[in-house]
């Protein structure tokens, strides 16, 4: 799984502030033992961007799929902003943690 990668925890707070604000944030939840989007809950935010042991902050990337839904000028705008760069999930990064694919 691909996760951003900023240089510190400002840029990456920001970035992911930008994300959750194009996506529409607040937004309805999917409950996830009924499978349906429940208006009652609602998704503030993408992601909480985590210090790798590196020194370097993270959130997971958006994917392809919902990249695909976004208007290229608000993606070259993101790019022009966010120093970053995209690497796969390295249990390394994290030694007490463990990647979940529902994160």
């Amino acid at each position: 799984m691909l996760y951003y990668i900023f240089n510190d925890e400002t840029t990456a707070t920001q970035a992911e502030k930008y994300i959750s604000t194009v996506g529409g944030a607040p937004v309805a939840s999917t409950n996830l033992k009924t499978k349906q989007v429940d208006p009652n809950i609602l998704t503030t935010r993408w992601a909480i961007p985590l210090k790798r042991m590196d020194g370097k902050w993270v959130f997971q990337f958006i994917g392809e799929k919902k990249l695909r839904e976004i208007p290229q000028k608000t993606i070259d705008e993101f790019n022009s902003l966010y120093d970053y760069t995209l690497e796969e999930f390295d249990e390394s990064w994290f030694p007490d943690l463990e990647e979940d694919d529902d994160v």
